[in-house]
């Protein structure tokens, strides 16, 4: 990582490639920085941390940087109107305020009548700020004086606009449609960004799992309805899976720059952690890989374990000195290796020279490593790792599986031996052992499922979310997909527009 560091000491880090209706790349990315305040905790520390990293100034004497605001200026357009109405989707232009301010929503015990004047006011202000053109030069009092308002009213007014806690950045009112950004890395990256301090574990999870992923949505409709349709058609296997393979090839549009990173093998992700998952349906639910047929015909006939074994056969034979670890703990934090004395630690780089992790990032059950000549013994050790893995699972429905979804969790996070003894033990089901252990798994849920049910909830309305929701998420984004949306799928190689039929290289 760089060394200059302008937002800080990076602890932890991931982020997303995406395409805009035309083509060019958009990085969407999540950063964790050492010893960043936490909101709600760190109350007088917040403001300043922000104001440090995160601004929408003009810049006075810096050309350069000040052509590079200028990209990030917001600029009406009939696209960023919602339903014909004179408000913008995008929530430009943004009050002006003398200093940082994280506001909050206004109290519930105001009166109808007090809160109906200040939405008013707010209404007011809005449109007094519609109608200042980008730039003019008005100080904050001169704007006070105009609206006939005092300071403490101004924030009343904003705040009966709110339905959460939101940041409001020191900003002249010259600076109304100046959209967040960090100077060093607009220089670095010249191109517009959207930089924001996460108030909302909950709102950073809906930016996850809904924003990030929402180009696959409509591409996982068509395939489930695709699958329908082929099983429909009472054809054979062979013919369902060319159906569903021309669907596909068929509906799938990419850009040239698409093209570029998929042909030279650039990373769509990335992160600073590996990602492990843990089957963690029952045993008669799950799909096991088979051990090579060169050693399946080297066992005696009576033998059963033909299966590769992998994480779950790691963690049952486990030495005793790790007894009491959890599932979780072992898939996080522990790697099955061969012995070998003669092995050097290396640090990698990947193709944007950023620390790759010094295990094997293949996150396939099986754990095992083969030996090499090196290696002096055949034994395999299990050692800890310095950076725990990101664990996930099965996460089944607690509504709709009940059972399962209490079974997964004693499997996880509670120290076992035997899977289809120890995890029902002497209770009469799976909640019921829940219950017992209630606080030995939530400890164990604090440090690996922080926002589950919250995910839960956030995947079970993302396919009823239409693309309205991601305005106020990332405004600067959505704004540009609409432009280009608004100038229309011009073919521009009608001669290629062929239909491709997958069956003629199968």
């Amino acid at each position: 990582m760089s060394e200059i560091a302008p937002l800080g000491k990076l602890k932890d880090w991931f982020y997303r490639v995406e395409y805009q209706q035309r083509g060019s790349p958009h990085i969407h990315m999540l950063i964790w920085l050492e010893n960043a305040p936490v909101f709600g905790v760190d109350k007088d520390e917040d403001v300043n941390f922000i104001d440090q990293i995160i601004t929408c100034r003009k810049p006075d004497n810096d050309t350069e940087l000040f052509d590079l605001v200028n990209r990030q200026t917001h600029r009406h357009s009939h696209t960023c109107r919602k339903n014909s109405k004179k408000v913008s989707r995008f929530n430009y232009p943004q009050p002006p305020m003398r200093s940082t301010q994280i506001l909050h929503p206004l109290d519930d015990n105001a009166s109808e009548t007090v809160i109906r004047a200040r939405k008013e006011l707010w209404k007011n202000i809005k449109n007094k700020l519609n109608d200042l053109k980008e730039g003019e030069d008005v100080t904050f009092d001169q704007l006070l004086k105009e609206l006939d308002v005092s300071e403490y009213q101004y924030i009343l007014a904003i705040r009966s606009s709110l339905n959460c806690p939101t940041i409001f950045l020191k900003r002249s009112p010259n600076e109304l449609r100046i959209n967040n950004y960090n100077p060093a890395c607009l220089q670095a990256w010249r191109a517009n960004m959207d930089i924001q301090f996460v108030l909302d574990v909950y709102a950073c999870a809906m930016y996850i799992v809904s924003y990030i992923s929402k180009a696959q949505k409509g591409m996982s409709d068509l395939l489930r309805n695709a699958c329908a349709e082929a099983k429909e058609g009472n054809s054979t296997i062979k013919q369902q899976v060319r159906d569903i393979g021309n669907k596909f090839l068929n509906s799938v549009e990419i850009s040239a720059q698409e093209a570029v990173y998929l042909i030279l093998q650039l990373p769509m992700r990335k992160s600073s952690r590996n990602v492990v998952f843990i089957n963690t349906s029952p045993p008669s639910d799950r799909v096991e890989l088979l051990k090579p047929l060169s050693e399946i015909e080297k066992m005696s006939d009576e033998s059963e374990e033909i299966h590769s074994g992998g994480l779950l056969k790691q963690y049952v034979e486990r030495p005793d000195s790790l007894k009491h670890i959890t599932l979780a703990d072992c898939a996080a934090w522990y790697d099955s290796s061969g012995l070998n004395k003669y092995k050097k630690s290396v640090k990698k780089s990947d193709i944007d020279n950023l620390p790759l992790e010094d295990e094997d990032e293949n996150n396939d059950d099986d754990l095992g490593v083969q030996n090499t000549e090196s290696c002096v013994s055949s034994k395999k050790s299990i050692k800890k790792r310095s950076q725990a893995r990101i664990i996930r699972s099965v996460w089944f429905n607690k509504e709709s599986q009940p059972g399962k979804h209490y079974r997964e969790l004693i499997m996880l996070f509670t120290p076992w031996r035997n899977e289809q003894v120890d995890l029902m033990g002497a209770y009469s089901s799976f909640q019921e052992h829940y219950e017992a252990r209630r606080d030995e798994i939530s400890d164990q849920m604090q440090e690996y499922a922080v926002c589950s049910e919250d995910l839960n909830e956030i995947q079970h309305h993302l396919q009823e979310c239409d693309d309205d929701a991601y305005d106020t998420i990332a405004p600067v984004t959505q704004d540009t997909e609409r432009r280009d949306e608004n100038e229309g799928n011009t073919d521009t190689h009608p001669d290629l527009n062929e239909t491709y039929d997958v069956s003629e290289d199968l």
